[in-house]
């Protein structure tokens, strides 16, 4: 065991030490001393599985990628933003390497939260928690870092008053200020949005494969990168969003705009506010598909649900009470359809009868 996580520990600061060339090798290995102590003192037995250890490496990354990320790197000759640089060290992290909500701001520890805290920035910002605050943060523009897992939410107020509701298995990159000419966020996930207006400063939500472009409105996104569907609701205001072809479109109110793998697909009237139901607790299933109603159940429950082929052809229409247990969902829609539950490892397998 202990020469295998030595090989662990090589490839954990060979991969930093390629990737972040402005982190000194001594804070790496000052890191790794941390995680080795943190998981020697988490441990619950003697033999504790090799996959926790990985969690912490995980754990790490997301600090020595998201924390010391504030310059400018090179590569091939071309330079590469504070915020590019910053998502695509935030990309490749797995939402499931927390069980806790990580806020991540410039400073050395990340902050674990409950479920449904708000954290809020002043226009100087400086970061509170629950109206308590945390810390004192720099004027000049530091990416701060939100991971939101699977089966929780949390709530953010932005530095120019701008107002996020964050759902389940989402992550989220943000300033601590906003300086510039625009504003700018990016988000894999789920969040309702109220922007701050500000004509002269566009507010810009970038996702893995499009961008919208607003100066003061509400709307909802949902585009999780492991779901190849997308879908934009407009509550009020004005957007125009520009797909991975290039391709822009504007969006009016109670207008629902999808792309699939990044682009454009349809556009059409909706009542935008089915859309945010999920904020108040409440998941409208829209006459979606029965495989997008378990892919999004699984991520807002944390709980891994697969099926047999068939499955995805049935239907299911209403709107779920998200105080309901899985179970109980599950359950409920066993006696709407002729479906078998099966408890498994990692969560439930569903078959036709």
């Amino acid at each position: 065991m202990k020469k295998e996580n030595e090989n662990i520990e090589d490839k954990f600061i060979s991969y930093f030490s390629s990737l972040e060339k402005e982190v000194p090798e001594d804070k790496i290995n000052m890191q790794w001393e941390k995680i080795k102590e943190q998981y020697k003192n988490n441990k619950r037995s003697k033999h504790v599985p090799l996959y926790n250890l990985y969690k912490y490496i995980a754990y790490a990354a997301i600090f020595t990628g998201l924390i010391l990320s504030v310059t400018f790197y090179y590569q091939k000759d071309t330079i590469v933003s504070d915020i590019e640089h910053s998502i695509s060290m935030l990309d490749n992290i797995p939402v499931d390497s927390t069980q806790k909500i990580l806020l991540f701001t410039q400073k050395q520890e990340p902050i674990t939260l409950n479920n449904n805290s708000k954290i809020s920035y002043s226009s100087k910002g400086e970061v509170a928690i629950n109206s308590k605050k945390v810390n004192k943060q720099s004027t000049k523009t530091k990416y701060n870092s939100l991971i939101v897992p699977k089966g929780q939410s949390s709530h953010l107020v932005l530095a120019d008053g701008t107002s996020l509701h964050i759902n389940a298995g989402t992550k989220l990159l943000y300033p601590n200020v906003f300086t510039g000419d625009k504003r700018e966020i990016y988000v894999d996930g789920e969040i309702y949005i109220n922007v701050k207006k500000n004509p002269n400063k566009p507010f810009i939500v970038k996702t893995s494969k499009f961008d919208i472009c607003v100066t003061g409105t509400s709307f909802n996104v949902n585009a999780y990168k492991e779901i190849n569907e997308a879908e934009v609701a407009l509550i009020n205001g004005s957007i125009t969003i520009r797909d991975c072809n290039n391709n822009e479109t504007k969006v009016k109110p109670n207008e629902l705009l999808t792309l699939t793998d990044g682009v454009t697909t349809s556009l059409q009237n909706v009542d935008a506010s089915d859309y945010i139901t999920w904020t108040k607790g409440l998941f409208n299933l829209q006459n979606r598909s029965f495989e997008d109603i378990l892919q999004r159940l699984s991520i807002y429950y944390g709980c891994e649900i697969t099926y047999e082929p068939r499955v995805k052809d049935l239907s299911l229409q209403g709107t779920i009470d998200m105080n309901t247990t899985l179970p109980q969902i599950l359950e409920y829609i066993s006696k709407i359809h002729p479906i078998e539950i099966n408890k498994t490892e990692q969560g439930y397998y569903l078959s036709i009868k």
